[in-house]
């Protein structure tokens, strides 16, 4: 049998900083890549399609984006092909609220099927579906909890009677060092089910990744399309399984094309910098009003780069949308004027400067970035543990009573 597996579709998003255009073509690019991981299964002989996590961006649902997912779902099922899904941080499904989450509605108009587990008492009851020789389980969604959550499907598939057929485990987590970021799980939790489960299908990170690197059980496919630009550089794509013997292959999925490009700046003035820009760009093909460029400036001039006048530059070459990041390393950054510095270095300036919390200046700043994304995103939930968490890291694992 052969499955796709497949996460963070985030259809209905609308990239934040864009407006007109740009907005529609940035909101119909989730769409398209999730419409290629269709296609791809419809013409590959995919019999399943696991999506673990994330189908949606937010939990609220502009009817075009229910209408649209619908289509393309039915697509699917036209074709014989199985679609698993299970809840992501951005479709969180609330134990005794499933009846306002749209995936549950998905579930009830036949269009995927979700494993599940259900909690009695507080004690998880863990419900796979069945296919041929192969129990698939889903876990959504354990946020804060997600260690504890696996580690009590190992005691179940522990001491599960049946050890004949083959598991697969949905859930929306990734691996991080440590539990600062909400719904991830450390090495140590992964390792405890080698041998006892055959393929995990994560989510949660954008990144493709594998792991252990040696016999990898634990898989993420990253988000099909870019979430934001930051994500650049990042893998993203699908994995195809093979249930035989649980043989793997990545694909790359269709997103649209983003273009890098580096200046080391150490001399001269605004005039030469766009010049060296331009130079840059000329080596670039992009296509017209289509392809989105990041330029990278490391300044080590005594200037500062005017970054509305280079996104300009970038566009006038046909860009679709420009995004410039300026590092200041000058000489003279022990004593430059902040408005030379990244937001990242004002921030970390700032934070290093707190007379009580400054010593934990890298702990706090290592989470920012995720506190920023998850007010953004009215992500309450999200915000509050991750904020918990970075609470008890710096209280070195006391108790926080507030």
């Amino acid at each position: 049998m052969k499955i796709l597996h497949c996460s963070d579709i985030h259809l209905g998003r609308r990239p934040a900083g864009v407006s007109g255009d740009i907005s529609k073509k940035r909101y119909n690019d989730y769409f398209t890549a999730f419409e290629y991981i269709i296609d791809y299964a419809i013409n590959n002989n995919i019999e399943i399609i696991l999506i673990a996590g994330d189908l949606f961006d937010r939990k609220e649902l502009q009817p075009e984006v229910l209408e649209r997912t619908e289509i393309l779902l039915n697509k699917l099922k036209d074709n014989n092909i199985k679609c698993f899904a299970i809840e992501g941080n951005h479709d969180n499904i609330i134990p005794g609220r499933e009846n306002e989450s749209w995936i549950n509605y998905l579930e009830n108009k036949s269009l995927l099927l979700r494993p599940k587990t259900d909690y009695i008492e507080g004690e998880p009851v863990f419900k796979p579906i069945n296919i041929g020789e192969v129990d698939i389980y889903g876990l959504g969604y354990p946020g804060g909890m997600c260690s504890e959550a696996l580690i009590k499907f190992d005691d179940f598939i522990s001491t599960k009677n049946d050890k004949n057929n083959k598991v697969i485990l949905m859930v929306h987590t990734a691996i991080a060092s440590d539990n600062y970021l909400p719904g991830t799980i450390e090495k140590e939790t992964v390792d405890r089910l080698a041998g006892k489960v055959d393929y995990i299908a994560g989510g949660h990170f954008h990144s493709r990744n594998a792991y252990p690197k040696s016999s990898p059980f634990f898989f993420i496919s990253g988000s099909p399309e870019y979430w934001d630009y930051g994500e650049y550089k990042q893998e993203k794509g699908f994995w195809i399984i093979e249930t035989d013997n649980f043989d793997t292959e990545f694909h790359q999925s269709q997103k649209r094309k983003i273009h890098s490009f580096e200046i080391v700046f150490d001399s001269g003035d605004i005039e030469s910098l766009n010049e060296l820009a331009s130079e840059k760009l000329d080596e670039i093909d992009i296509e017209q009003d289509e392809d989105i460029v990041v330029c990278n400036i490391m300044n080590k001039a005594d200037l500062i780069p005017d970054i509305r006048e280079i996104e300009d530059l970038i566009q006038s070459f046909g860009a679709l949308k420009a995004i410039v990041r300026i590092s200041d390393i000058s000489s003279s950054s022990a004593d430059k004027n902040t408005s030379r510095m990244t937001i990242e270095e004002i921030e970390m300036k700032i934070i290093s400067s707190w007379d009580e919390l400054g010593k934990f200046s890298g702990d706090i700043f290592e989470v920012f970035p995720k506190l920023k994304q998850y007010q953004a995103e009215n992500m309450e939930d999200d915000f509050l543990d991750a904020f918990d968490s970075m609470l008890d890291k710096i209280l070195d694992g006391g108790k926080n009573e507030n």
